[in-house]
């Protein structure tokens, strides 16, 4: 490559064709443009290539409510059905409010400690070093992972909330 500030390998522009004038004085004085044309040609009347597509119909939106199970541990409604978590012992739905604040009771937490869900049904012991500083709020150390569902135990809950979002 040389110092020319050229493109590429500093040819430059001339191995470009030269632009091609049309000369209008040559032009058909027929009215039909190549889109016509090809149109009266075609004995469907469709444009050529044209495939048969079928006509996309919108999925049926679920009109049927969500239930609200009550949690089967404060007996309150689970107004949230898509946030609620499997109880570990027996399967049924409960808040996951429920679910950390027994964690947080039964845990030791140390000062900048808090109960958090790190996905895949697990709940995690995590200390946040500079909790104040929002330059370091990214810092974090997760100190003990707690098992909380079983992922090859599907709840069947799930499946009735599955369903009810699943439109394609």
């Amino acid at each position: 490559m040389n110092g020319s500030g050229k493109a590429g390998n500093g040819r430059g522009n001339n191995r470009r064709r030269p632009f091609k004038h049309h000369n209008n004085d040559k032009k058909n004085n027929n009215p039909k443009n190549d889109y016509q044309k090809r149109e009266a040609s075609n004995n469907r009347g469709e444009k050529p290539n044209s495939r048969e597509r079928p006509k996309w119909t919108p999925p049926k939106i679920n009109t049927v409510p969500l239930p609200v199970p009550n949690c089967s541990w404060c007996n309150k409604p689970i107004r949230e059905i898509s946030q609620a978590i499997n109880d570990n012992n027996t399967g049924l739905p409960v808040h996951f409010d429920c679910v950390t604040a027994k964690i947080s009771e039964n845990e030791r937490l140390d000062k900048g400690d808090s109960v958090t869900y790190i996905g895949g049904g697990r709940f995690g012991i995590v200390n946040f070093s500079n909790p104040g500083n929002p330059k370091n709020s990214n810092s974090f150390k997760i100190k003990k992972i707690i098992e909380w569902e079983n992922n090859e135990k599907k709840a069947a809950w799930r499946d009735e909330i599955h369903e009810h979002f699943l439109v394609t």
